[in-house]
């Protein structure tokens, strides 16, 4: 009886001695991580409530932790380090932990702070690896300064890094860390595009090996009265929504100080785009750039080997009197196949040509279509266009006609065919026209009536003998307006081949 006593008081010694040791060891731990803290170069900005460390365990947590500079804001409700390797961050400087949790993070970087040639900060001295990274209800800001609007907020539901690592390497480039998977869930994303537009994501998922953006819209700041009145010459404005885009195993990174992007395949499904020009204020007198100048000269590195557009529609107006409304023309049930939009390694000799298959809906009756191929290499900007036109009823482009060239049209154009290539100063090629009957009335400004001895005089010039016939139009040349868009270049060839076939 007695050595059992004895026993047990031995082991309840032992027991007592384990308490006092975890005891002394938490008070140590936390003693020593309240110094690291203290010490560091940042620490006049950083604070947080609680600091709480478990020996036995491996965990530690953070309580309410907030970190302010003149370049950025982070805070989180609550940050929880599981099995963190506690011995090997005292001895080795290297902070080592299973699992990372960040609850409820707020980041909010300003850019309105020029960066520094030279660091006058320390270099990192540890290394960093994290075995999994978890943040619940984040969310991401940027703004000019504390006061100012956002340019962007993200709005996060779940992100998940695993296999993360920092060092002194990595910290050195523009993305700070390396990591092996990623799973990202946002419900939000608002980002200011300029000073006219905005861009808006409803739901954002990145997992599997693709990103899916959900109900991505782009909206204009002002009514179409507002919009002029704010813009100091002709100014698009778009209001575009977009049902889903996908990018089948995306991947990103930087290389040589330039944003690198690429994904096998896009793919666009049900966009509907509306875009508004009014003619009646100043020309913008900058030269426009050809597509393939825009790609070339692109700020980020892109390879993206096709982008298909499926079940969407464009509606372009048009105002260039100001008695009339603006006038619409439409395309609707878009199909695209956009192949090659690349800009990287283009000294390859095996860099492969941009191509544009399209076809759609005009005017909801005649079924268009189009293909071009151009080399985002060429510096002359060098590119093949070829596409139809398959029946229309001449009333059916009114709607644009009237408001915009004040003329009416009636008739039935059969077909149109073209063949055009060119260059970024001028282009030519040939067209082919078959129309019946057709005729053109000039109204007389503001009204529906038409100008009777004009309107006749042109239709006595017309060929409306041509009937069921093909009428073809070589040798078409025109010369671009560099201050022009792409598509009105496009145009003026078409217009130039009509006015060869008409007259």
């Amino acid at each position: 009886m007695k050595k059992i006593k004895i026993i047990l008081i031995s082991l309840g010694i032992l027991v007592l001695l384990i308490i006092l040791g975890v005891l002394f060891g938490n008070w140590y731990l936390k003693k020593e991580i309240r110094a690291e803290l203290d010490k560091n170069e940042y620490s006049e900005n950083f604070s947080y409530e609680d600091l709480s460390v478990n020996l036995l365990t491996q965990n530690a947590s953070l309580s309410r932790p907030v970190w302010e500079s003149e370049k950025f804001l982070f805070e989180a409700e609550d940050i929880q380090l599981k099995n963190f390797n506690i011995w090997n961050y005292l001895s080795n400087d290297i902070i080592e932990v299973d699992e990372l949790f960040l609850l409820n993070p707020g980041i909010v970087l300003y850019d309105n702070i020029e960066e520094e040639e030279e660091s006058n900060g320390k270099e990192m001295q540890e290394d960093i690896r994290i075995g999994k990274l978890t943040i619940v209800k984040g969310r991401l800001e940027m703004k000019d300064n504390p006061e100012a609007d956002n340019e962007l907020y993200l709005s996060i539901l779940s992100l998940k890094l695993a296999g993360i690592q920092i060092n002194r390497s990595t910290t050195q480039s523009k993305i700070p860390f390396e990591h092996e998977e990623l799973r990202l869930e946002a419900d939000s994303l608002f980002y200011d595009l300029n000073s006219e537009h905005s861009l808006g994501i409803k739901n954002i998922l990145l997992d599997d090996g693709q990103l899916r953006l959900e109900d991505l819209n782009i909206r204009p700041k002002y009514s179409k009265a507002d919009h002029d009145r704010a813009i100091p010459y002709e100014k698009d404005r778009a209001s575009v929504s977009i049902n889903s885009v996908i990018f089948k195993q995306p991947e990103w990174e930087h290389k040589n100080d330039s944003l690198y992007i690429s994904s096998p395949g896009v793919e666009i499904s049900g966009a509907d785009a509306q875009i508004y020009r009014n003619k009646l204020l100043p020309d913008d007198p900058r030269v426009k750039p050809m597509y393939s100048e825009m790609i070339r000269e692109l700020g980020i590195k892109v390879k993206l080997d096709s982008v298909n557009i499926r079940e969407s529609n464009i509606v372009y107006e048009e105002r260039t009197r100001e008695e009339n409304p603006a006038g619409a023309i439409n395309f609707g049930n878009v199909e695209a196949t956009i192949k090659n939009i690349v800009n990287v390694n283009m000294d390859s000799d095996d860099f492969p040509l941009t191509s544009i298959e399209a076809r759609a809906n005009f005017m909801g009756q005649s079924r268009v279509t189009l293909n071009w191929e151009f080399d985002i290499r060429n510096l002359q900007d060098e590119f093949q266009i070829n596409g139809s036109f398959a029946g229309i009823d001449a009333e059916e482009i009114n709607p644009f006609m009237r408001p915009v060239m004040n003329v009416e049209t009636e008739g039935h154009i059969e077909s149109l065919f073209y063949n055009f290539y060119g260059n970024r100063h001028e282009a030519s090629g040939d067209m082919k026209l078959s129309y019946r009957d057709f005729k053109i009335s000039l109204l007389k400004d503001g009204e529906k009536e038409e100008k009777s001895f004009l309107s006749g005089l042109v239709n006595l010039i017309l060929k409306n003998d041509v009937v069921n016939e093909d009428v073809s139009q070589e040798d078409i040349n025109v010369e671009r307006d560099k201050t022009k868009s792409v598509w009105n270049f496009f145009w003026l060839l078409i217009r130039e081949g009509s006015i060869k076939t008409f007259l």
